[in-house]
């Protein structure tokens, strides 16, 4: 026999993880169970309450308990303020938006031209995260001009099942401060994402969503198995595929395309009905074939000849939409179809000053836009305090868009403006000239696109806004057919 007594005595640490008092009967697991061993030691041996949560385990006044925090306390045997309390004191104070090294990693991401992917547990459970900490690093990249994609975990275990939207309308909201330049980029749950064992089949899932963007998409049930159709000339292709799928590159189920080339001229007003015939053509026989539910088409004719500043040719720009849409409207009432006709923007209603307008679209329309705004300059502030200003085409608010962020940087000591016009299509010349004249203080602009003879020379106008900055600037190569950009 063994002397029950010899080497040392034992001493016993249970943690029952996740098990706490409450008086209330009603969904009490505790209460319903069967624990004749505890109720026979509570009545042998002393015993009393202790807090989990908040102040008293080193967390916000109100915060719930959590495993880590409460293992975490229990093995100090003090109380341990805890992350969670010292960040959002930081966010209240101010000292999180100054921390070097978040700074640090927003700024890097600006200087390689790239974005900002922050990726981590939506909620406002305060286990593993909390959203109010997510929101605070997206203002600090969104602040500092950053383009900001975040990628969420949704929670449902810390939280309650289906609580994201609130989360999720949080975010919403410090987005739409920013226009166009963050965004929520990917959902999925902490099942996937945050899986303890590393379970590759779980995890996998989130891996894949983020770098591949493979995933199941939500989908409005009233769409699921339609078929779709885009067509439009090189001109406006990407307008009616890229950019009306909301930035997406890729097509969807169901959906097919169609690009008819643009003609090879000069300038539109010589050739104003494009190829609107051609698409047409195409468009008829999609219609007859019985393959779509949707066909969306874009006629450029009106924009593309209307930039060109001569009337003439605007005029038979919209005539020879109007035979396209002659045929197009045979076509589909013969299939009883239905058929919607709307604008984008203004342009050839008003052709004195070449401008594209923000007027509602002609009143034949079922539906009226407003213009579409787009983020056409990208600013990027280099380590060296060099401003590049990507300029990505010249619109009828450019110069004042270069105005106001030469004056919003110009707190960070720059030291140089170089403009970016790589890839630039062109635009309003107007804006172009606009442009020029904010740095210019004498001499002539001229065009060399095909204009009469008196729209060929703009006088500059002073401008002050390089008077204490170099300018530079990087301009496309110069063998290339396609280039028809205004040149600063």
């Amino acid at each position: 026999m063994t002397d029950a007594t010899a080497g040392k005595i034992p001493h016993v640490l249970v943690i029952m993880d996740g098990v706490g008092h409450r008086e209330a009967v009603e969904d009490n697991a505790f209460l319903a169970a069967k624990t004749p061993n505890l109720t026979m030691m509570q009545e042998k041996h002393p015993h009393s309450l202790i807090s989990g949560s908040g102040e008293d385990v080193g967390l916000p006044d109100g915060q719930m308990g959590n495993s880590e925090v409460g293992h975490m306390n229990l093995g100090a045997g003090r109380v341990l303020y805890q992350d969670f309390t010292r960040i959002t004191k930081d966010i209240r104070t101010g000292d999180f938006f100054e921390h070097e090294v978040l700074i640090d990693a927003v700024e890097k991401a600006k200087a390689a031209n790239g974005a900002l992917h922050i990726m981590g547990l939506l909620s406002e459970g305060g286990v593993h995260s909390h959203q109010d900490h997510i929101i605070a690093m997206c203002e600090l990249a969104l602040k500092r001009g950053a383009k900001v994609y975040l990628h969420a975990f949704l929670d449902g275990r810390d939280t309650p099942p289906r609580s994201a939207k609130p989360s999720l309308e949080k975010l919403d909201a410090v987005f739409a401060q920013y226009p166009n330049q963050g965004r929520i980029a990917t959902m999925i749950g902490r099942y996937f994402a945050m899986d303890r064992d590393n379970r590759w089949d779980r995890v996998e899932q989130a891996y894949r969503l983020m770098t591949e963007g493979e995933a199941l998409r939500v989908v409005d049930s009233a769409v699921e198995g339609k078929t779709q159709l885009r067509i439009a000339e090189t001109e406006k292709y990407a307008h009616v595929t890229f950019f009306f799928s909301g930035g997406r590159e890729d097509e969807y189920p169901g959906e097919k395309r169609i690009l008819i080339p643009s003609p090879k001229v000069a300038t539109y007003d010589l050739q104003p009905e494009m190829s609107a015939p051609e698409v047409t053509d195409k468009l008829v026989d999609a219609i007859n074939s019985g393959e779509f539910d949707l066909l969306v088409v874009n006629y450029a004719n009106g924009d593309m000849v209307g930039h060109t500043g001569v009337f003439e040719a605007a005029v038979k720009a919209v005539e020879a939409v109007d035979i396209s849409l002659g045929r197009l409207y045979e076509a589909v009432m013969a299939k009883h179809g239905h058929m919607l006709i709307t604008a984008d923007h203004g342009n050839v209603e008003q052709m004195q000053d070449y401008l594209q307008l923000n007027e509602k679209s002609p009143a034949i329309t079922m539906v009226r836009n407003r213009k579409l705004e787009v983020a056409d300059i990208e600013p990027v502030m280099l380590h060296n305090q060099v401003l590049v200003l990507k300029v990505k085409v010249f619109q009828q608010d450019t110069a004042n868009e270069i105005k106001r962020l030469i004056e919003e940087y110009s707190t960070q000591k720059v030291k140089a403006v170089l403009f970016d016009l790589r890839n630039n299509p062109g635009g309003l010349l107007s804006a172009a000239v606009e442009t020029a004249d904010l740095f210019l203080t004498q001499g002539t602009i001229v065009s060399t696109k095909s204009r009469s003879e008196g729209n060929q020379q703009f006088q500059a106008l002073p401008g002050d806004e390089s008077s204490n900055t170099k300018l530079g600037g990087v301009l496309p190569s110069l063998p290339n057919d396609n280039i028809h950009i205004a040149t600063l």
